[in-house]
C-alpha cells in the first residue's frame, strides 16, 4: 500500500489496479509489461513514491511511479521472477526468481540490475527484516520427491546465503511460498503451500517455533502493524 491507495496484482489481466482504500473503489488499471507479463509480486518502497511489479513470463520488474501511476521502468532481472521486497532504507529491490534459481538486487535509486545472488530452490516469496540485515527466502522445490522443505537467509553485509530446514526432513511434499517478518524482527512466517500450514520461525536460532494449520493452498502472508495478528491468503 501507498498512503491512501492500495495497488493489486492482476495475473490474467496484464495489469495492476489501483484502489483508493479510503472509498475502496478502483481509481485506474495499469497496463504491466510487454503483452504477457503475468505480473505476481508487488511491494511498495518505504517513501510511497514507487510500486515494484515482478512479471513473471517476461523476466522483468515493472517500476511504477506513484505520482503518475505510469510505469517509469522495466528492469531485467531472472527466469521466473516471483516475490518482490525492498530494503527498509529504501535503497535496494530484492526478486525471487524461481526458474533460475537466484535473487536478484536492483538499485531503487538508479532503477538498475546489480547482481544475482546463487544458491536456493524455486524461491517464491521474500521479505527483509526490519532492520535491513537479512533477507528471508522461501523454497518451494518441485514438491514431492523435490521437496526443498526449507528457507534461506541472504546476509546482506556479504550476500552470503544459509539455508535452513522448515520442518522435519521427512515431512513429505512441502511447498514453502510466501513470506513475512514481524514488525519487531524476531519472527519470520512461511506459508506452506502443499501442508496448508503456517510456520513460525525464530529469527535467532532459525528453528520452527510452531506451525499453524490454516486454508488450503496458503500463499501471502502478512503481519498487522503491531504484530498482533497474521493474515494467510488461502488460494
Amino acid at each position: 500500500m501507498a498512503g491512501t491507495f492500495a495497488y493489486i496484482t492482476n495475473e490474467n489481466s496484464e495489469n495492476v489496479s489501483v484502489i483508493d482504500v479510503s472509498t475502496n473503489a478502483v481509481v485506474t488499471n495499469i497496463h504491466i509489461g510487454a503483452g504477457n507479463a503475468n505480473p505476481n509480486g508487488v511491494a511498495v518502497s518505504p517513501d510511497g513514491t514507487k510500486v515494484y511489479v515482478t512479471n513473471g513470463s517476461e523476466n522483468s520488474v515493472s517500476v511504477i511511479g506513484t505520482a503518475t501511476n505510469t510505469v517509469i521502468a522495466n528492469i531485467p532481472v531472472g527466469s521466473y521472477s516471483t516475490g518482490v521486497a525492498v530494503s527498509p532504507d529504501g535503497a535496494k529491490v530484492y526478486v525471487a526468481n524461481s526458474d533460475s534459481d537466484t535473487v536478484s538486487v536492483l538499485n531503487a535509486q538508479t532503477n538498475t540490475f546489480l547482481l544475482d545472488i546463487h544458491g536456493f530452490n524455486k524461491p517464491q516469496g521474500l521479505a527483509v527484516s526490519p532492520d535491513g540485515v537479512k533477507v528471508y527466502v522461501a523454497n518451494q522445490g518441485d514438491g514431492g520427491i523435490h521437496s526443498s522443505n526449507s528457507f534461506s537467509v541472504i546476509n546482506v553485509a556479504d550476500n552470503s546465503v544459509a539455508t535452513y530446514p522448515l520442518s522435519d526432513p521427512s515431512h513429505p511434499n512441502t511447498r514453502p511460498y510466501g513470506v513475512a517478518v514481524s514488525p519487531n524482527g524476531n519472527k519470520v512466517y512461511f506459508t506452506d503451500n502443499a501442508t496448508a500450514e503456517l510456520s513460525v520461525v525464530n529469527s535467532g536460532s532459525f528453528v520452527v517455533e510452531a506451525t499453524i494449520t490454516v486454508g488450503q493452498n496458503p500463499t501471502g502472508v502478512s503481519v498487522s502493524p503491531d504484530g498482533s495478528k497474521v493474515y494467510v491468503a488461502n488460494t
